[in-house]
């Protein structure tokens, strides 16, 4: 927040390069990580890199081998970046960079294989433009042009995809993710083990129902893979309101800088945090400092507004210099 409140005077322009590069780099590194796996062109020199990732992630706990995770130890990070990457890349980078930026980021949400971050951009996208809508700020053009460049950024992803080629797990998770609209939770092994892990909050529950206040998972002795379960097992019901108040919190800061950036990241998290746990992830904090920054600039703009404005019963007309303090009388 504090990082963010420091930089809220920075006009979008100055954050445009910033966010295309780590675009860039984060996308560069998983598709050299899905290259290696599957033996792509060249995929001999990414040797070093792949046991580079080995080492780290040993080191903390994972080992994942069938997905991209970037720059990160967690496919699921790298799912979340790239979520909130290609929602900010849309909402900030100039036009030049915007389609470009936004085909790279959804990319990288594609080589991460996050189904949990791809639902959650498609809800986070329909909020984007119902807020649109809310604000006037549709018309048939430009409505028209953001149908042309989501075609082409489709296309671009499309064809990515079709000349390098994913590891053969991507096809069967986003296939189970369909049969899960159709046949529930159960259709999914992922899911159905996560609906196990919420359960077992509910019952933790029961026996501390004001919460653990404490990571749950030393008492569960697994992961619970859900901010909002997660804040109800630490804190019960007030922790998961303040997460929820938080949350909502943006739409009251949609009118100032970034706050539609803001808001619709935050219709992301509030949709990813279902299946994953996002506030426990490195990418959260461009989230922070965004809402420092709208936070910031709420407060400043009408601050420097009523410094200008005269107090009551003072004039703003300055007395000619050499007219007399005092009118002459007879």
């Amino acid at each position: 927040l504090t990082i963010g409140a420091a930089l809220s005077d920075r006009d979008e322009r100055a954050w445009a390069p910033l966010v295309f590069t780590a675009i860039v780099a984060q996308f560069a590194y998983a598709l050299a990580q899905a290259i290696y796996l599957v033996r792509g062109p060249g995929w001999e020199l990414f040797g070093p890199f792949h046991n580079w990732d080995l080492s780290l992630q040993a080191l903390n706990g994972i080992l994942v081998q069938a997905r991209s995770s970037g720059l990160y130890f967690n496919p699921n990070e790298l799912g979340l970046w790239a979520g909130m990457a290609a929602i900010v890349g849309w909402l900030i980078l100039p036009s030049r960079l915007r389609v470009v930026g936004v085909t790279l980021a959804v990319g990288t949400l594609l080589l991460s294989q996050s189904r949990g971050a791809s639902v959650a951009l498609v809800v986070a996208l329909c909020a984007a433009v119902v807020l649109a809508f809310a604000q006037g700020r549709v018309s048939a053009e430009r409505a028209m042009k953001a149908v042309v460049a989501f075609a082409v950024v489709g296309g671009l992803v499309a064809f990515v995809v079709w000349v390098i080629g994913l590891p053969a797990t991507a096809l069967p998770r986003f296939d189970s993710l369909l049969a899960v609209l159709t046949q529930g939770p159960q259709a999914d092994a992922n899911l159905a083990g996560r609906v196990d892990y919420w359960q077992a909050v509910t019952a933790l529950n029961a026996f501390y129902p004001w919460g653990t206040l404490g990571p749950p998972e030393f008492l569960l002795g697994t992961a619970v893979d859900s901010s909002w379960f997660q804040a109800f097992a630490q804190g019960s019901v007030p922790y998961a309101a303040a997460l929820g108040v938080l949350l909502i919190s943006t739409v009251a800061l949609v009118r100032s800088r970034y706050g539609r950036v803001l808001f619709v990241l935050a219709v992301f998290i509030a949709v990813a945090g279902l299946t994953q746990t996002p506030f426990g992830y490195p990418p959260i904090i461009l989230f922070w400092v965004l809402l420092g920054s709208s936070l910031q600039h709420s407060i400043a703009v009408p601050a420097r507004h009523a410094s200008s404005e005269p107090l009551p019963g003072w004039s703003t007309n300055r007395r000619p210099r050499g007219e007399p303090t005092h009118q002459a009388t007879d």
